[in-house]
């Protein structure tokens, strides 16, 4: 005879196990959507980082000489952040793309002694110490990354580090 006690959790566990595989497998980070999308972003009221240059209000604002702005959430305790940084120093170096960092819930010396280390790829920096900027933005957490056209309008949002392949597949395509 068969002991239903035993093996009904079994088969809630096996059940658990293999929904928890299948939303890994179909885990789709690109699809969340961001409301600003079309719009032009919130405002970043940012504490400024050190004696780095600070992100003004017209950082945001439309431009003619910059074709796109790289608006980049990140933290120097973020691992990911960390490999998406060498993508980020090519960006520095490209004529028509301005990069904003936005520093998220980090100490100001360990972003510092991050930026010291690994290169500052940013043309202006701020600290977001609560979170209340990415929180306004929709961010979901480090690196998350918006691009503004020149009209001064989000029209990409990526989650996660931007790799080589990110690059040439989307933001490449913004950039030229």
């Amino acid at each position: 005879m068969i002991n239903w006690i035993k093996i009904i959790p079994l088969a809630i566990f096996l059940l658990l196990i293999t929904l928890a595989f299948s939303a890994l497998e179909n885990d789709n980070s690109e699809s969340i959507p961001s409301a600003y999308i079309g719009k032009k972003p919130p405002a970043l009221i940012l504490t400024p980082l050190g004696d780095l240059p600070r992100v003004t209000e017209e950082d945001l604002q439309p431009t003619d000489n910059i074709q796109i702005t790289l608006v980049n959430f990140w933290s120097s305790w973020c691992p990911p952040c960390r490999a998406e940084h060498p993508q980020l120093e090519k960006f520095s170096t490209m004529t028509n793309v301005k990069i904003i960092g936005v520093n998220y819930k980090d100490k100001e010396a360990s972003a510092l002694d991050f930026i010291t280390k690994y290169g500052n790829p940013f043309d202006k920096l701020g600290t977001d110490p609560l979170g209340r900027n990415a929180l306004e933005w929709g961010v979901y957490g480090v690196p998350e990354t918006f691009v503004i056209n020149q009209m001064g309008d989000i029209i990409y949002r990526h989650p996660g580090p931007i790799t080589k392949d990110i690059y040439e597949k989307m933001i490449k395509n913004f950039i030229n």
